[in-house]
Formats: structure tokens, C-alpha cells, sequence
């Protein structure tokens, strides 16, 4: 904007002049601005007339603020936390979480071993020749012999068989019975008779 000839220097528009003056029609210039003095339109022109004074800062003495001190780094920055006066409670702080404490040296997770299947119990080695054996008469006592010592093998060993060994047991008695009676019978009738 160009100011008319002989009109004198333009005016700022937070300046009062002819248009920016409060009035009927004007409304009054904002608060900032009424803060900033205002300066003076020059009274004369010439080369030798005094200039008023600049608005602009003027060189003076240096203004010094006290140190602040030096901020670490990863420090939190802000303003520093009120002191609050004794007796007066804040707000609570929130427990910190518990965290489960680790063993020192953890076993590695292992596989469970399946478990063998229960081996079926053994049979006795000398029950089925028991058994056998008291079947075919002649060695009714060898038959005898070998149930009773199944019996004992199976009652500190845990072993199966014992119903053979009872059966060879039984077998070989009765038929060790039945050959003492006919022995018995034969030697009555046969001696006694003559």
C-alpha cells in the first residue's frame, strides 16, 4: 500500500489515526494493542530534524538468568513434583505386580515316558510238569513233588500257575492213593488167599 503524496508517513493499524479512531462508527482497537505505547508521528521533516525514538529494542546492558542445571539424559523433563505439606494424604501408589520368581537353573521340560504295559505275570516253570506228571500215573510222585514246589515258588514270586499246581497236586495224591489201596488189595487177596 502506497502511501498519497504529502499524506506523511503510513500509520500501523494499531496506531490511532483518522480511520482507526474510536468513535460512533469505530469499534474500540483490541486489548493488545492499547498495551504497546504508541508512538508519535514526527513533527517536522527535514534533514536535520530530530527523529523520535524507535520502538525497536535498544542496545543495553545484558540481561544474565541464573544457571539451570544440567538435565540427564532419559530424565524426565516438566516441572519438578510439589512437595505436599506434612499430614495431608495423596493418592495412593498402586502396589507394584508381584512377579513369580524363576528357579535358578530350570530342568528342561522332558517328555513323559509312557509307562510299559503291565507285563502279564510269568507262569511257573514247574506247574505244567506237575500237572503232567500226575496224569500218567507212574510218576504220580514226581508229579506230587514238583506242585508243592510250584506252590512255594508262586508265593514268593508272584508268579501264575498256582491252579495247575493245586490240580497236579490233587491228581497226583489221589492217584498215589488209589496204587497204595490196589497194592494193598492185591497183596490181602493174593497172599491171604492161598
Amino acid at each position: 500500500m502506497q502511501p498519497a503524496a504529502g499524506s506523511g508517513p503510513p500509520t500501523p493499524k494499531n496506531q490511532p489515526g483518522p480511520k482507526n479512531q474510536p468513535g460512533p462508527g469505530n469499534a474500540a482497537p483490541p486489548l493488545a494493542s492499547r498495551s504497546r505505547p504508541a508512538a508519535a508521528p514526527p513533527a517536522m521533516k527535514g534533514p536535520n530534524s530530530p527523529q523520535p525514538p524507535s520502538p525497536t529494542l535498544q542496545p543495553g546492558p545484558p540481561v544474565s538468568f541464573p544457571p539451570q542445571p544440567a538435565t540427564p539424559v532419559g530424565a524426565p523433563t516438566g516441572p519438578p513434583p510439589t512437595a505436599k505439606p506434612p499430614g495431608v494424604p495423596g493418592p495412593a501408589k498402586p502396589a507394584p505386580p508381584v512377579r513369580p520368581v524363576a528357579p535358578a537353573n530350570p530342568a528342561p521340560a522332558a517328555k513323559p515316558h509312557p509307562l510299559p504295559a503291565p507285563a502279564e505275570p510269568r507262569l511257573n516253570k514247574h506247574a505244567i510238569p506237575a500237572l503232567l506228571c500226575s496224569f500218567f500215573g507212574i510218576t504220580a510222585p514226581v508229579g506230587v513233588y514238583l506242585g508243592r514246589k510250584a506252590r512255594k515258588e508262586i508265593g514268593q514270586t508272584g508268579e501264575t500257575g498256582d491252579p495247575y499246581a493245586v490240580a497236579a497236586l490233587i491228581i497226583g495224591w489221589a492217584y498215589l492213593t488209589a496204587l497204595v489201596l490196589g497194592i494193598a488189595t492185591y497183596l490181602i487177596f493174593a497172599v491171604g488167599g492161598s
